[in-house]
């Protein structure tokens, strides 16, 4: 049969990159609660302050730029862990490169804005006192 070649040819192709994304974000979960555990475990000052308030505290308000830059940053490790040990089929990496540069040019002018802020707000406070 002539015309139906290709479909399991295609069928295989996305059932292989849905696997592929299957087993880099179980890689960049596990990355994620293993590196919670040992932060919890290395800073156990986050048990009592809770989570968010630690976060604001030390990051700032632009916190939740900074979580969605790392919960990238454990999908792309997850990808390469995947794409190391041949689990899935192979990965165009030319968008996630991108994106990568992206956020290396990003995160340090998103923390200069969040130092100008902080020193902003502090010199208001001190202006009111």
């Amino acid at each position: 049969m002539i015309y139906g070649t290709p479909a399991p040819r295609l069928f295989a192709r996305r059932f292989s990159a849905f696997v592929r994304e299957l087993n880099t974000i179980t890689v960049a979960i596990t990355m994620g609660i293993t590196t919670w555990i040992i932060f919890r475990w290395a800073v156990p000052r986050i048990a009592f302050e809770g989570t968010h308030g630690f976060v604001e505290k030390f990051v700032g308000v632009s916190w939740p730029f900074f979580a969605v830059v790392t919960t990238f940053l454990f999908y792309v490790i997850g990808a390469m862990i995947v794409e190391w040990f041949e689990v899935g089929a192979p990965r165009r990496w030319q968008g996630i490169g991108y994106t990568l540069h992206w956020a290396t040019e990003a995160c340090p002018l998103v923390g200069l804005l969040t130092t100008f802020l902080s020193l902003l707000t502090a010199l208001l406070v001190y202006g009111e006192a």
